[in-house]
């Protein structure tokens, strides 16, 4: 170059700033920088350095404009980077005879063996060393322009070379918690089109390698929902600025930006703002700001009220507010402004939370600030909740969540505007439950021997001392209005009618019987489900409706049990009807009126503070002080119960005794790809990329349009979805419609549709309404987050649809993630097995094998069905081994069985009906001892779950999935279907998976390949895949799915196990059997396995760890027949079967559903008590004449009715459930303790046991009387 050259160049490289962001510190020319040194005049020079030609010269000022509108950064970068003279002038030339501008910007990177489109310009001019010198300069002109969050743009996807324009990074203010990073930053002016342009908070989200996946969606949850939080133009809302991503694809760094506060937040100002006593202008300050708060959780959870409101949009639930996410900005005014923030758990719905018979798929909030119907279910009583949820842990949080969370932190701010930061220190320390950790505002207790729910006596005992302050007198005071309205508005414990609904919707309440009217107004219910009980007493405990069950039996049946005592008509509890005047819980509009009320009262400063000498907060809470604090359950204590002793035992590690019962659906597009790739050449061309788009009304290609937007939703009239779906003038309207309908939402005026992840949710509910696929030639902004699926799946018995079963087992056998799966090159093989041969081959053959014969086999799960069945019998056992069977002569279950065999190439097939000889002479007795190590042995499990008998077969056509397709412009297609991914409705809860058998055959699988109406799914150690190319992981399934059942409960802490085998044992119970006599032996295999996994002994669904851990052998004791049978019958065994005899405490004496009772965890002091595999002792013992198989305990009368007091409200009842209502008096039967419960008063702490029955006329060997058992339960002391 030459000295003018460089003078240019070094003009525009003097504008270059230095990034912060990064570590490596880039450098960026600010936006609007060139323009004022890339002149008109300065373009036109540099130009004209070059000897032009006449034409060149007349054309000379067209391309001097051409530069400056439109190719200024061209330009810059190439007269820093490449170019001088005449090839500065051919290279802009090129660019204006193409139209290449600055809006073509980045340039893709030179790669070899492809031709790139600068070098379709001119290839001499543009070499491969140019290109790449210019891709590496242009992104010093690149830094990006950042616009505030609108309707309709919220994000930015940027490269990872890409210099963000942030120039100064401080190094205070970091803030890090469980989803994401903060920093403080400075902004380049010219690089944020913001009036206000405050320093900025960038969020780093935080990713997590094994779910990345959930991390993306919750990043694009979180930033749909901060921009409708712009939306709500709300001054305590923090105003969200953009959200942005960076990186390689699929590795991409997520952030979200917001407005900066300078005083961190409500917890920081607390401890660090001068306090020096309250003042009136500090606590009208804070009235003030906690008015604001409240008039921007009104906005956010009734949008209604706002100007901007349109039909149809969400209303929202924040889920975590405490002090660390209400921001503090320190200006103006003695407090500042305080903001809501970290909206990253808030929920959006257009639904009434009532109404939604979802549960809530955000998680819970912070234990600290948590309501109390999280822990106990109050408010679960909605319609389509059944009276078994009532008193269980709410799933579904309703908006009046964040009112009780603003009722702890305005009372929280109460304390420390009176007593500053000590004194709020001291209260804090001073509220204390079993949940020393993060503490809540309430406690679980025993009041008078009920179970109540309260607020905490410590918060209680705080307001009553502030009460009595003169700067708390109510209607005089500021804050004593204020403390007024906490206490009775804000923390309490009682909802009201509808949870919270907003107030413009009517809704009819439906017809109910007293009966039904008095459960539907209750609130928490006794730990246990309920029985088929019809007695209940309305509880009412400060503000709380709880309802009692006492004694009976099953609804008809002839029980005989003393009368009740009478009930004086006077006193009598009445049902309290849905209406009562009990205080209840405020909704956000009460709370913003009374804030108002109050901070309209501003006549002078005593209102706002009355001044009192020395003033201190109460006394600090003594062990001793002579105030008897609220025994709260689960906690330890040793002492004497009168006739119960209630020894002193190891507290017992139980870990997290909570289960998730939800399905994680994940994408995995490196598998789909790689299948894909086999299988185009052999499946028809439109399965994988239809040519025919379907038909779009306007809203609808609208949302074709816009599906990958980071913020997408859409919002439609449900009357137009069911005009268009009955005119059938718009195919996605028809789908949407057609959903609307199956998920029995068609009663809502409108549809909003979010998209999350590679799914669309309809008006806020947490399972997938549609799914969205695409075709593996299709490029999007987030293809990592859309499956790449099949518009059509193939059909079964294709080609196709078997390469989809082979590549599912490779992965498995390949992938180091799968080595728990993965069958061991030799095993022996069973008694007998199938030669499937190779396709085409006519006949099959039965095999007899040797032992130490080994190889690899399929084995096939199924179900019989009606007679006739396909079997070997000792008739045709010989001739099958010499003649084998034709293939044309099979069963069709069995065909098809044969030809997936033969399809994965395998050789070796196990079908039990054919494998073991059936009937008569047969050899089932033996072999069904050795079918655990068929299922545990073979390759893989082939479970004909659509088959509903040997001769309907599974390969048949499936059920169409309805779905339509899109494309954008003229791009590769995508699909929007109906969700058909539920393996728990097409596998779990399938009629083969109904019968007792499968449930074996399941979990001792290694990997199995489910065959249903909709698809084909396959389930191994790492989760279910879907044909669909979905992926799917649940918590529970995971035990049956377990590739070394039941290894995943060897290193679970003891309440998992616990839990887990429950929940194991009560499916099997509602399982069906041909014969009832099967009931024990049908799970003995997976009972084997779970007592070697817990290195324990045990039977009949019973396991003891004798003294190291007394609560396994009672709490599996204690099961009692479920609600949904009516009796449970006592089956009858064969003497020549495998399993002969079992014992009544044992369920797997009885047909029947059972349930567990659920003693709280270390809460429980065990009694004393011998089982089968201890030694023995004196006392009743339940079976056994031979004392074998016989439990040895106290027994002791009981009376269930003893001390019950109808006057008073407040006495624990009890629960007992007869095994065989109708067959029991309760005069004949007596009781075994089995736990007590611990640190409840003698009379009335829980004692659970089990009723016993005396055997008349029998006796042991050692003379002892013999009972059987007839029923469990709980009863207070008292009664016992």
């Amino acid at each position: 170059m030459d000295d003018d050259d460089a003078a240019l160049a070094d003009r525009i490289l003097s504008c270059f700033v230095r990034s912060q962001f990064d570590k490596d510190n880039k450098e960026f020319v600010p936006e609007g920088c060139l323009r004022a040194i890339v002149t008109k005049a300065a373009i036109a020079e540099q130009l004209s350095e070059y000897r032009m030609s006449d034409e060149e010269a007349r054309l000379l000022p067209e391309l001097v404009d051409f530069v400056h509108d439109r190719g200024i950064k061209l330009f810059a970068i190439a007269v820093c980077e490449l170019f001088e003279d005449e090839p500065l002038y051919t290279a802009m030339s090129l660019f204006q005879k193409f139209n290449f501008t600055d809006e073509n910007l980045p340039i893709a990177p030179w790669k070899s063996r492809e031709r790139h489109k600068l070098a379709s310009f001119k290839k001499k001019l543009w070499t491969n060393a140019k290109i790449q010198r210019f891709y590496r300069g242009q992104w010093n002109f690149l830094a990006p322009v950042f616009m505030a969050a609108t309707e309709t743009r919220s994000n930015y996807d940027f490269e990872r070379s890409h210099i963000l324009p942030f120039i100064e990074k401080y190094n205070e203010g970091f803030d890090r918690g469980s989803f994401g990073q903060v920093y403080r930053y400075t902004i380049h002016p010219n690089h944020l089109q913001d009036p206000e342009h405050p320093p900025v908070a960038v969020k780093e989200i935080l990713p997590r390698s094994e779910d990345r996946q959930k991390m993306v969606s919750g990043w694009e949850s979180e930033a749909a929902i901060l921009q409708k939080m712009n939306a709500l133009q709300q001054p305590n809302i923090v105003r969200f600025i953009t959200a942005f991503r960076r990186g390689d694809k699929g590795k991409e760094d997520h952030y979200l930006m917001f407005e900066w506060a300078d005083g961190t937040n409500l917890r920081h100002l607390w401890k660090t703002l001068h306090w020096d006593g309250p003042t009136p202008d500090l606590v009208k300050g804070a009235v003030r700001q906690i008015l604001g708060l409240a008039r921007a959780l009104c906005r956010a959870h009734y949008p209604e009220t706002g100007p901007n409101y349109r039909p149809g949009d969400p209303n929202f639930r924040h889920g975590d507010l405490k002090p660390e996410n209400i921001l503090w900005f320190m200006e103006p005014g003695p407090i500042g402004t305080l903001k809501i923030a970290d909206w990253g758990l808030a929920k959006q719905n257009n639904m009434e939370t009532e109404l939604r018979s979802n549960n809530t798929s955000t998680g819970a909030g912070t234990r600290r600030y948590k309501p109390p119907e999280e822990d106990t279910g109050l408010g679960n009583t909605g319609p389509g909740l059944s009276p078994q949820q009532i008193g269980k842990p709410s799933k579904k949080r309703s908006r009046l969540y964040d009112i009780w969370a603003m009722g702890c932190i305005s009372l929280e701010f109460v304390v420390w505007l009176l007593y500053g930061p000590k004194g709020l220190a001291q209260f804090n320390a001073e509220i204390k439950t079993e949940f020393s950790e993060s503490p809540p505002f309430f406690q679980i207790a025993t009041d008078k021997g009920k179970t109540v729910v309260k607020v905490h006596g410590e918060v209680i005992r705080w307001m009553d001392h502030m009460a009595k302050d003169p700067a708390c007198a109510p209607g005089s005071t500021a804050l004593g209005s204020l403390l007024e309205l906490i206490r009775t508005k804000l923390l309490v414990v009682k909802l009201p009618v509808r949870l919270g609904k907003s107030w413009d919707i009517s809704i009819t309440e439906p017809e109910t019987s007293h009966r039904e009217r008095h459960i539907s107004s209750l609130s928490v219910a006794s730990p246990v489900a309920k029985s088929s009980l019809d007695v209940s007493a309305n509880i009412n405990t400060n503000g709380i409706e709880v309802p009692d069950i006492v004694v009976t039996s099953h609804e008809g049946s002839d029980r005989q049990l003393p009368p009740e005592p009478p009930v004086p008509a006077a006193t009598a509890p009445a049902a309290v009807p849905l209406s009562s005047s009990a205080p209840v819980r405020a909704l956000a509009n009460e709370f913003v009126k009374r804030m108002e009320e109050i901070c309209a009262d501003d006549e002078d400063d005593n209102y706002w503070f009355t001044y009192v000498p020395d003033r201190q907060p109460p006394p600090e809470a003594l062990q001793n002080s002579g105030r008897a604090p609220l025994p709260i359950r689960g906690t330890q204590s040793t002492h004497e119960r009168g006739g119960l002793a209630v020894p002193t035992q190891q507290r017992v590690d139980y870990g997290d005794t909570k289960l998730a019962d939800d399905w994680d659906v994940g994408v995995d597009n490196e598998f789909a790809a790689k299948l894909f790739n086999t299988i185009k050449t052999s499946e028809n061309p439109d399965n994988l990329s239809p040519q025919q788009s379907s038909t779009l009304c306007y809203q609808c290609k609208d949302l074709r349009d816009h599906l990958w937007d980071t913020t997408f939703d859409k919002s439609y009239q449900m009357s137009d979805l069911r005009a268009r779906a009955g005119a059938k003038t718009c195919d996605l309207c028809g789908l949407v419609w057609r959903t609307c309908e199956r998920r029995g939402v068609t009663g809502f005026a409108t549809a909003l549709l979010e998209r999350v992840g590679s799914s669309l949710r309809i008006n806020g509910t947490s399972s997938i309404n549609l799914s969205i696929f695409r075709s593996p030639d299709l490029r999007t902004r987030i293809d990592d987050n859309i499956q790449i699926g099949f518009a059509k799946l193939p059909e079964a018995h294709s080609d196709a649809h078997f390469e989809v079963i082979k590549h599912w087992l490779s992965l498995c056998d390949q992938d180091s993630k799968h080595s728990t799966c993965r069958h061991p090159e030799t095993k022996d093989l069973p008694t007998r097995l199938i030669d499937v041969g190779n396709k085409g081959d006519p006949r099959v053959y039965l095999r007899a094998t040797k032992p130490g014969d080994t190889g690899t086999w399929l084995a096939l799960s199924h179900r019989w069905g009606a007679k006739p069945h396909f079997c070997t019998t000792v008739d045709n056992l010989a001739d099958y081994l010499r003649d084998g069977i034709a293939f044309d002569s099979l069963s069709a279950t069995f065909r098809d069985a044969v030809t997936v065999t033969r399809a994965v190439g395998c050789r070796f097939l196990w079908i039990d009906s054919l494998c073991i000889v059936q009937g008569d002479g047969g050899d089932f007795n033996e072999q069904a001892k050795r079918m655990p190590q068929v299922y545990s042995g073979a390759y893989c499990v082939l479970a004909a779950s659509r088959a509903t008998s040997h001769f309907s077969g599974f390969l048949q056509p499936r059920k169409e999935k309805d779905a339509v397709v899109l494309r954008q412009g003229d791009q590769a297609p995508f699909y929007i279907s109906e969700n058909i991914d539920d393996f728990n409705g097409h596998v779990l809860e399938s009629e083969l998976n109904s019968r007792g058998w499968v449930l074996q055959e399941h979990a001792l699988a290694r990997r199995t390949v489910f065959f249903t109406d909709h698809q084909t799914y396959f389930e191994c150690g790492e989760g279910v895949r879907c044909e669909t190319m979905t992926t799917m992981k649940n918590d529970l399934s995971a035990f049956l799915g377990d590739p070394n059942f039941p290894q995943i409960i060897q290193k679970a802490a003891q309440g998992e196990k616990i839990l887990r085998y429950q929940d194991l044992y009560k499916r099997y119970s509602r399982l069906g059997l041909s014969n009832d006599f099967d009931r024990p032996m049908a799970i003995d295999g997976l009972q084997r396995r779970i007592l070697d996994a817990l290195r324990t002994q045990g039977g009949f669904g019973v396991f003891d760890e004798g003294d190291r851990k007394k609560g396994l052998l009672r709490r599996s004791l204690l099961w009692y027949r479920a609600d949904e049978s009516e009796g449970l019958k006592r089956i009858s065994f064969p003497s020549k079967r495998a399993i002969s005899a079992v014992p009544s405490w044992s369920w797997m004496a009885y047909m029947g559903a059972i349930e567990y009772i659920s003693p709280p965890f270390n809460g429980v002091a065990w009694e004393k008590l011998v089982s089968p595999w201890s030694g023995g002792v004196d006392g009743a013992r339940t079976e056994g004449a031979e004392g074998g198989i016989a439990i040895v305990g106290e027994a002791r009368s009981y009376d269930p009715f003893k001390g019950l007091d109808p006057t008073v409200e407040e006495q624990e009842r009890g629960f007992l459930v007869f095994d065989e209502p109708g067959h029991s008096e309760q005069r004949t039967t007596l009781c075994v303790v089995l736990g007590t419960e611990k640190a409840v008063p003698r009379q009335e702490a829980r004692c659970y046991l089990i009723l016993v029955r005396l055997v008349v006329a029998a006796k042991d060997r050692q003379g002892a009387s013999i009972y059987e058992r007839v029923g469990a339960g709980w009863l207070p002391g008292r009664c016992i």
